[in-house]
């Protein structure tokens, strides 16, 4: 078990994290536990790490300049979210995925990183009725 010193100063290096870096470490948060709860489409997983960082952002975002309009303050951070929701998304899709599958592959799996299986749309989806037949 880690020394207590050890997690304190892992708290106090998160502390100085920028509001776009939690965003981004919560949406890789969000990406993961949504991926393992069975009742939710993986195709919706980025839709859904996108819009959480929209409405973020503005949240964290520095307060409201009195020079500026409140509408062009929010529409800014409103898209500088989706951005920060997209690009997260991205260095999931382009650089983590592929760090999974090595690291699953040198220990003895598939390479399968728990992805749901694709269909086209000629096929028909089996449902569990089908499968579980003799």
């Amino acid at each position: 078990m880690p020394d207590l010193n050890q997690i304190l100063t892992l708290f106090d290096k998160l502390q100085g994290i920028s509001g776009e870096g939690l965003i981004v470490i919560a949406c890789l948060a969000i990406g993961y536990g949504l991926r393992y709860w069975p009742w939710f489409p993986n195709k919706m997983i980025p839709f859904a790490v996108m819009t959480f960082a929209t409405f973020a952002y503005p949240v964290l975002a520095d307060p409201k300049v009195a020079t500026q309009p409140f509408r062009v303050w929010l529409v800014r951070n409103i898209c500088i979210g989706f951005i920060i929701g997209a690009g997260s998304w991205l260095l999931h899709f382009l650089v983590i995925r592929r760090i999974e599958k090595l690291v699953i592959t040198k220990f003895g799996g598939n390479g399968d990183t728990g992805n749901t299986q694709q269909f086209s749309k000629d096929e028909t989806v089996p449902t569990n009725t089908q499968q579980n037949k003799p």
